[in-house]
C-alpha cells in the first residue's frame, strides 16, 4: 500500500484528490494522502494539509500539488555538456534555435505494453525547507520594445488587492448571540426574550439555556428564538418596581466554531397599585345600655407592620401581621327611663 503524505485538515469549498487511476474523491477533513496521489483545488476551493513531520501545508483555489511529478530521463554527463555548449555558442553570438538539435519524436522509455500507454518516470520529493542561490552562467539582457505615452490619471479611484490567509481550526462559524426583551412589564404579565444568532444555524438545532434555565431553541436555517417569561405573581402588596436582567449560561449545537454569549437583556416589572378593601360588619341590633361588636377585614394578610383602623367613633382596630381580621366592642347609649327611639 503507498505511504501517506499528509492528512487534510480542514477543506473550504470543493477540493478533489486524483489517484493514480485518473479516479477522483471529494475531500474532507480527516482524509488521509497516498503517496502518488494529487490534490485539486478547483475556482472556489482551499486546503490545509498536515505533513508527516508536523508541519501545515496551505493550498489556495486553482492549486494542483503531489509528491509524485512527471519527468524525462536524461543522462546527467550529456545534459551538463549540452549546457556549457550552449552558453559558449551564445555568448559567440550564435541563435540558440538555430544550434540546438531538434527535440526527439518519441521518448526513451517505451515502456512495456500494458503498463497503462506512456512511459514516466516517479520522482520523490522532499519537502526540506532549503533556499537554493541562482548562479547565472552567461550575462543576459532583456529584450527590447516600444512602448506608447502612458496617460497619468490623477483621480483614479485606488484599487487594493488583499491577500487571503487559511487559518487553522475547522470551518465552523464564529458569531454572536443578542438577547432581547421588553422594555417593561406590569407584574402578572409575562415577557418575551429573543435570542437572535449572527448567522443562520446549520448541522443541528441550536438551544440556549438562559440564567433563569428557561431555553431557547434556534431550528437550523433560522436566526432567531425566543421564550415567555412570568413575571412574580400581581398582588396588593406594595413592593416597587423589579429589574430582572436575563443572560446566557450554555449553549449546544449550531456547528459555531465560537460563540461570543455575554449579551444580556433587562425588562423591568412595574408594580400596579391595587385596591384592598376594608370591610366592616356589626351586630344588626343591640339593646341601649349593652354593647355591640365591630369587625373589620382586609382582603389580603397584613405584611410589614400591623394595620391600624380608626374608626368613626374615634375608637381603633388593630389588625396584626399576617391576619385579615379585628373586633372592637363599641357601647351603645346609656339605658334611661325616657322614649328615645
Amino acid at each position: 500500500m503507498n505511504s501517506i503524505i499528509g492528512i487534510i485538515k480542514f477543506v473550504i469549498g470543493q477540493v478533489f484528490v486524483v489517484a493514480l487511476d485518473g479516479s477522483q474523491r471529494l475531500l474532507t477533513a480527516g482524509d488521509r494522502i497516498y503517496s502518488g496521489e494529487e490534490i485539486v483545488t478547483g475556482d472556489n476551493g482551499a486546503v490545509s494539509i498536515t505533513l508527516p513531520d508536523g508541519r501545515t501545508l496551505d493550498l489556495g483555489r486553482n492549486s494542483r500539488w503531489s509528491d509524485v511529478a512527471g519527468a524525462t530521463p536524461q543522462k546527467t554527463e550529456d545534459a551538463e555538456d549540452d549546457v556549457a555548449a550552449l552558453q559558449t555558442a551564445i555568448e559567440q553570438g550564435a541563435d540558440p534555435t538555430q544550434v540546438l538539435e531538434a527535440t526527439a519524436a518519441d521518448n526513451e522509455n517505451t515502456g512495456e505494453a500494458g503498463d497503462g500507454g506512456g512511459s514516466h518516470t516517479t520522482v520523490q520529493l522532499d519537502l526540506t525547507g532549503q533556499i537554493v542561490d541562482v548562479t547565472v552562467g552567461y550575462p543576459t539582457q532583456g529584450i527590447g520594445f516600444a512602448t506608447d505615452e502612458v496617460e497619468e490619471f490623477d483621480d483614479a479611484d485606488p484599487q487594493s488587492l488583499t491577500n487571503t490567509q487559511l487559518s487553522e481550526g475547522n470551518t465552523g462559524n464564529s458569531d454572536v448571540i443578542t438577547l432581547s426583551s421588553n422594555s417593561q412589564v406590569t407584574e402578572g404579565g409575562s415577557f418575551t426574550v429573543t435570542a437572535t444568532v449572527g448567522s443562520p444555524v446549520t448541522g443541528s438545532p441550536l438551544v440556549i439555556m438562559l440564567s433563569n434555565n428557561q431555553i431557547i431553541t434556534i431550528p437550523v436555517g433560522e436566526r432567531t428564538g425566543s421564550v415567555q417569561i412570568a413575571t412574580r405573581g400581581d398582588d396588593f402588596y406594595q413592593q416597587g418596581d423589579e429589574s430582572l436582567t436575563i443572560g446566557i449560561r450554555d449553549t449546544v449545537g449550531g456547528n459555531y466554531q465560537a460563540l461570543d454569549t455575554t449579551s444580556t437583556t433587562t425588562t423591568t416589572v412595574v408594580d400596579d397599585v391595587d385596591m384592598t378593601a376594608i370591610t366592616l360588619s356589626s351586630d344588626n341590633q343591640v339593646t341601649e345600655g349593652g354593647a355591640f361588636i365591630v369587625t373589620a377585614t382586609i382582603g389580603a394578610p397584613v405584611t410589614g407592620s400591623p394595620l391600624v383602623i380608626t374608626l368613626s367613633n374615634d375608637q381603633t382596630l388593630t389588625i396584626p401581621v399576617g391576619e385579615r381580621t379585628s373586633t372592637v366592642q363599641v357601647e351603645s347609649r346609656a339605658d334611661d327611663s325616657y322614649r328615645q327611639g
